[in-house]
């Protein structure tokens, strides 16, 4: 586990010394991304080596399977030795958080009693980065002078809600709470701003125990002086990206046009292509020949149908279900983390019906709260019986 937090902390760190978004450190990237690629190697392995305790939550089964197709795809069919490279690369990149939270829930279910510390210490870290970028990303708005503000940060700062609401110190939730909901609303991710709102009621129910009178007072009085100025400011920023999407004729900056791209082109395919997809990183290299962009579909649902074909699709779309279909077991049997795989469920169909539906960097957050409540669950049961 200390292994782990310190791959986590160096990677989460590097990151935000070498940002993404700034050409100048480009070469640098080399630092984070070498990082990253040690952690999920890490965790595949641990994967790999405790794949038969894993698999007796069923939970974890067609998460699982998923991993093993997409890894069948990246060894199949057989290229350049770059190209083997390239693509095992890809898949360590899109689905490292799935055995980030087969490693957490192996080290939960057989680690000692400060194991628990280390899963609040990596949450910590993954809180201070999701802020800084959205500050990285305002800043470069500011330095671009550009009238919109749109930051990558909104997804990331939403996939923060689960853990929150299961931290130790009850009164924190409250206050974490509201900070990521402010902070999806603020980045202008209106995807993002959907979800936090669609998990609100739920997140509500599972606070009321958390909330104290001083607590109502103190978040009346900074939302009166603080928080409302910049709920105006984002919520007039919302409204002028829809208001530029009418004007284009479009749905989500454009999405509407390649996602009729994508469908199309896959319907067209033949039989062995409607079963089984495309393979590794089809979908941009459909659009930039079809778009004029190597980018994602921004539909998970269509990326993975195109990817993976009908088997893959159906096999990823129970693996979704499947959280909705553990949340009332879960609930009933860890009163505490009622409907945690609820508000996951909900996060997670918004992002991947907005954006993509890879298991990468951006949703270790909800890694690291599934692995949390089922080590739970489980020790639950064993108590039980």
């Amino acid at each position: 586990m200390p292994l782990l937090f310190i791959l986590l902390f160096l990677y989460y760190l590097l990151t935000m010394l070498y940002p993404s978004g700034d050409d100048s450190v480009s070469g640098q990237r080399i630092y984070p991304q070498v990082t990253m690629a040690v952690c999920a190697l890490l965790c595949l392995y641990y994967s790999f080596r405790y794949h038969k305790f894993i698999l007796r939550e069923k939970l974890f089964r067609p998460f699982f399977a998923m991993v093993i197709l997409a890894l069948i795809y990246v060894l199949y069919p057989w290229g350049t030795g770059a190209k083997l490279y390239a693509q095992f690369i890809y898949f360590l990149k899109m689905y490292m958080a799935i055995s980030f939270m087969f490693t957490l829930y192996v080290l939960a279910c057989k680690g000692r009693r400060n194991t628990l510390n280390y899963f609040y210490a990596i949450y910590i870290v993954q809180l201070i980065y999701a802020f800084y970028q959205l500050w990285y990303d305002r800043q470069q708005m500011v330095t671009d002078y550009l009238e919109m503000f749109d930051s990558n940060a909104g997804f990331i700062l939403i996939c923060l809600l689960p853990m929150a609401l299961m931290l130790p110190i009850k009164r924190l939730r409250f206050y974490i709470c509201v900070l990521v909901f402010m902070g999806c609303v603020y980045s202008g991710q209106r995807s993002a701003a959907l979800a936090a709102v669609l998990s609100l009621p739920f997140c509500i129910n599972s606070l009321r125990g958390s909330i104290k009178r001083s607590d109502v007072l103190i978040m009346a009085l900074a939302t009166i002086f603080v928080l409302f100025p910049i709920l105006q400011d984002a919520i007039q920023n919302i409204q002028l990206r829809n208001e530029m999407d009418a004007d284009a004729g479009s749905v989500g900056s454009g999405r509407s046009i390649f996602w009729q791209m994508v469908w199309d082109d896959f319907w067209n395919g033949n039989p062995i292509q409607l079963l089984f997809g495309h393979g590794t990183n089809s979908v941009p290299s459909l659009l930039l020949k079809m778009f004029g962009m190597g980018i994602a579909a921004h539909n998970g649902w269509l990326e993975m149908l195109y990817t993976f074909g009908i088997v893959g699709f159906v096999l990823y779309s129970t693996m979704i279900y499947k959280l909705y279909a553990c949340n009332k077991i879960t609930s009933l049997l860890v009163p505490s983390h009622k409907n945690i795989l609820l508000v996951i469920f909900i996060l997670f169909v918004v992002k991947c019906s907005t954006s993509h539906g890879f298991w990468d960097i951006s949703v270790m957050p909800l890694s690291l709260a599934i692995a949390l409540v089922m080590a739970e669950k489980r020790r639950a049961l064993l108590q039980i019986k």
